[in-house]
């Protein structure tokens, strides 16, 4: 029974202190931004920190776009090696990969891995533009007035304009439509219009406003057209809405909208059950004031805004 014991002690120490062990210099690993198409290969160097020969029979990077190299040869207790990572940079936006290895006929070790995270941006260009700030001129209770403007492609990488960006948290309700149109429409090789804007390629900006306000007079409208990731092209409108509706309150599908002496001064909401979704209250023409609440009725959220800009904001707790 002794010898047995002994036998099965020396055994455990065996098992215990005769593998290999691989550890990685560094854990995390951050690209930031990089751009469309570049190089991003980066190499992770990592020990073999246990006692026997280390030897990698596969690595997984989760799913496609990204791919390993490593040293097919033992690592000898104590000996570095070296994973070298390639990301297929062609594709836009962010991305999270994990390096885990397989290792000496084990499965995965999960303790011992590398995060990557990253994005993927377009090269930046520059656009110019015949204007920045359009004057649209008086527009009547009721009408829809539009404007356009010419901007083109003055850098030398693609343009690729990707969304309509407000400087609000909420959108103008008296912008009826944006469009984006080339003035000359380019095709690629399978004959699908390019949804980007080539070098010196000119492109049409076109809004439309309603008056839903009133007679407000005077307005300014902001928006921005997020380019090329994240830089932001900036177009004002002005004007004046004049008239209103000569009554307290209209109704527009789901929408109320309230006057006093033809002046918006608030909008509510319902969804589409007919529960209260959101109020919103103006002063002259810009909202100053929203009130969210919850399908049972309850309020869960105010904004306060000054010329656009969110200045506060309350949260209340929402029924579970």
């Amino acid at each position: 029974m002794k010898f047995a014991l002994v036998f099965l002690f020396h055994g455990l120490l065996f098992f215990s202190f005769g593998q290999a062990k691989l550890e990685f210099e560094l854990k995390n690993y951050e690209y930031g931004q990089i751009v469309l198409y570049s190089d991003a290969n980066r190499s992770f160097e990592f020990t073999n920190t246990g006692n026997e020969a280390l030897i990698i029979s596969r690595i997984s990077t989760g799913d496609g776009g990204s791919m390993c190299t490593y040293p097919r040869e033992p690592i000898a207790p104590g000996g570095k090696g070296i994973i070298k990572f390639h990301y297929d940079t062609k594709r836009i936006g962010p991305f999270t990969k994990t390096i885990t290895v397989q290792y000496n006929g084990r499965q995965y070790d999960s303790k011992n891995i590398i995060r990557i995270k990253g994005e993927v941006i377009y090269p930046a260009t520059n656009v110019s533009m015949e204007k920045e700030v359009l004057d649209i001129g008086t527009i009547l209770y009721g009408e829809l007035d539009s404007i356009s403007v010419i901007l083109q492609n003055s850098g030398e990488f693609p343009l690729h304009i990707t969304s309509l960006y407000y400087p609000t948290i909420y959108s103008e309700i008296d912008v009826f439509y944006v469009r984006v149109k080339p003035l000359e429409i380019k095709y690629n090789s399978a004959g699908v219009p390019q949804d980007f804007y080539e070098p010196g390629q000119q492109i049409k900006l076109s809004f439309a406003i309603r008056n839903v306000m009133g007679n407000v007079c005077y307005f300014e409208r902001r928006l921005g057209f997020r380019y090329n990731s994240y830089d932001t092209l900036w177009v004002k409108i002005k004007g004046t809405f004049s008239g209103g509706p000569d009554k307290a309150k209209t109704i527009e599908q789901n929408t109320i909208f309230e006057y006093e002496d033809n002046k918006l001064v608030k909008k509510t909401i319902f969804s589409t059950i007919g529960s209260l979704y959101q109020i919103h209250h103006y002063d002259k023409s810009n909202c100053v004031h929203i009130e969210k609440y919850e399908a049972s009725g309850l309020k869960w959220q105010e904004e306060y805004y000054r010329y656009g800009e969110l200045i506060e904001k309350k949260n209340y707790q929402k029924k579970q």
